[in-house]
């Protein structure tokens, strides 16, 4: 049986065979949609391109909504999983979808294109916007010259960026992912050493900012009764001024 660490790896080996991966970064469990969903791997060149990976030990009772919205924000889309799923896919997946089998054999994990998809660009202006961080989407008001800082609301300036041409959007969004994640994607090509393992593939995730459902109260120099605190809606912020850093503060001592 194979898991979903085995089939990534053949998926990232097949991407670096085919040079899908010269000039572009790889990103793994890349979030999207207001954190609803995390897409399994993303290759960000030319085009955005999501893999969504079903191993045996997942089930698809989910995978109609992830294609729903993969296929919203993504200018194509892959399934990868195995023989087990693989006819099921076929029914329930969107014609747009491509679809990969793979197979444990005698020289590991292959894979092999069951269904060709289409690649269709994202138009969506709000949606390319929601991948840019609230200083990137200011940078590109600014290189075009509308007024725009990091107090306004982020809601105002994705606004302002409706005004802008969609390829000028997808341009500064491809570029801004290919810098954010350059340095993760070099590091896991130095540690990868001409085969991808399992275990490599955790190097290829940045850091996220804390789940914001579960307050973490940090270590402090006394008691902090519980009564006198109170917490931040962490979710309003992050939709106000966009990712949040991980060391956000989770909690406020209420007035005396």
């Amino acid at each position: 049986m194979l898991n979903e660490g085995d089939i990534k790896a053949a998926v990232i080996d097949r991407l670096f065979k085919s040079e899908a991966l010269d000039n572009a970064v790889l990103i793994n469990e890349m979030v999207i949609a207001n954190w609803s969903r995390r897409a399994d791997l993303v290759v960000a060149n030319g085009k955005l391109h999501a893999y969504e990976i079903k191993s045996d030990l997942d089930s698809l009772r989910r995978l109609r909504g992830q294609l729903e919205t993969y296929l919203a924000r993504f200018d194509k889309v892959t399934v990868v999983s195995t023989p087990r799923f693989i006819h099921e896919i076929q029914e329930l997946a969107d014609p747009r979808v491509e679809i990969w089998s793979t197979e444990e054999t005698a020289d590991g994990v292959t894979t092999k294109i069951v269904r060709r998809g289409l690649c269709v660009n994202v138009q969506n202006k709000k949606i390319l916007c929601g991948y840019l961080l609230k200083t990137e989407l200011v940078s590109l008001l600014a290189s075009k010259g509308i007024d725009a800082d990091t107090d306004m609301a982020r809601g105002n300036l994705e606004s302002a960026a409706e005004d802008l041409p969609v390829a000028v959007i997808r341009r500064f969004v491809l570029s801004s992912l290919k810098i954010r994640y350059k340095a993760t994607f070099e590091v896991f090509c130095d540690q990868r050493k001409g085969a991808t393992k399992p275990q490599d593939i955790s190097s290829l995730s940045r850091p996220q900012r804390r789940e914001l459902s579960t307050p973490v109260l940090p270590q402090l120099a006394r008691p902090v009764d519980p009564a006198t605190i109170s917490p931040i809606n962490l979710q309003v912020l992050a939709e106000k001024y966009g990712p949040l850093p991980v060391d956000m503060p989770q909690f406020v001592l209420k007035r005396a």
